[in-house]
């Protein structure tokens, strides 16, 4: 049988096995010489009843079709396996030119145009290294109620994956090197 093994520290010797679509998608728990812990299966989540509770709930990935970065590196980031150079901006479902070309080229109409999206949040990657535009600069997305964060471009990327995997309205907003 193929399967996903979760290992779980803390629960003693405790290990969770996701049997695949074959067997029914069933979780089954493994339990290392630990007697009296009885697990009751509750829509795909196991609770185990005993001083510490345990809970592991697991989701199905919501990403099929969203922008995702696949690989970053020197100058360059991929999106869906196809690598794109330059100031980007992207979103779950588009991916356009940004025009700033470096960092002191970034003026305040650059992070307005990012309000069309509707983001809950921006993310922006500075390039390789970390850089914080001056707060004026953004300040048409902070006074809209936009959260910006900035961090440099590979961690911008991780960011925005996770976030998007979480179903978030996230843009990175992205610096060409």
């Amino acid at each position: 049988m193929r399967g996903i093994t979760v290992f779980c520290g803390g629960v003693r010797h405790l290990s969770f096995v996701l049997w695949s679509a074959a067997s029914g998608g069933r979780i089954r728990p493994w339990l290392s010489g630990q007697a009296g812990y009885n697990p009751i299966p509750i829509r795909g989540a196991l609770h185990y009843t005993r001083q510490q509770d345990f809970i592991m709930k697991l989701h199905e990935s919501k990403t099929a079709g969203a922008n995702l970065f696949t690989a970053h590196g020197a100058g360059y980031v991929e999106i869906n396996r196809v690598r794109h150079q330059g100031s980007l901006v992207v979103s779950a479902d588009s991916i356009t030119p940004w025009p700033p070309a470096s960092f002191e080229a970034l003026e305040e109409t650059h992070f307005a145009q990012l309000l069309a999206l509707q983001p809950e949040l921006v993310i922006f990657g500075s390039g390789s290294t970390l850089r914080f535009p001056h707060p004026r600069l953004s300040a048409a997305l902070t006074n809209a109620g936009i959260g910006v964060e900035v961090m440099d471009t590979s961690a911008a990327c991780r960011t925005y994956n996770i976030l998007l995997a979480e179903d978030r309205r996230v843009v990175a907003a992205l610096l060409g090197s």
